[in-house]
């Protein structure tokens, strides 16, 4: 598979089906406004959660979830505060990160899957 957004959109796809398996419901994908994107926003048990998804191929440098650093963590969380005045308020919000490690082929396979509720917070 060549290119970035074709690897992160297929770790985005699968990132939503595992998600959609473990009972949350995908409420948006791709949210995007001026100061960021949110590749998926979800809910579960009254919980909205905006993940952020790195997909890496097989012998990438860093892991994923390294890459979410301060400066990306404070564009989703001005990204989440629009998506809130643009929607409905939710009791409970949460920052989670997704880490899809792939085989890098024309059609990959997952190697890893990783899901880390609560990565960071807004405060």
């Amino acid at each position: 598979m060549t290119g970035k957004r074709k690897r992160g959109d297929f770790g985005e796809e699968y990132t939503a089906r595992q998600l959609m398996q473990r009972g949350y419901q995908i409420v948006a994908r791709n949210f995007s406004k001026k100061c960021g994107e949110i590749d998926i926003v979800a809910k579960k048990d009254g919980v909205l959660a905006f993940v952020e998804v790195k997909t890496r191929g097989l012998f990438g440098y860093q892991r994923g979830a390294l890459a979410v650093d301060a400066n990306k963590q404070a564009k989703i969380i001005l990204t989440a505060e629009k998506f809130l005045e643009d929607y409905a308020d939710y009791d409970e919000t949460r920052f989670d990160i997704a880490e899809v490690t792939i085989t890098d082929s024309d059609d990959p396979d997952v190697v890893e899957f990783s899901y880390f509720e609560a990565a960071f917070c807004a405060n």
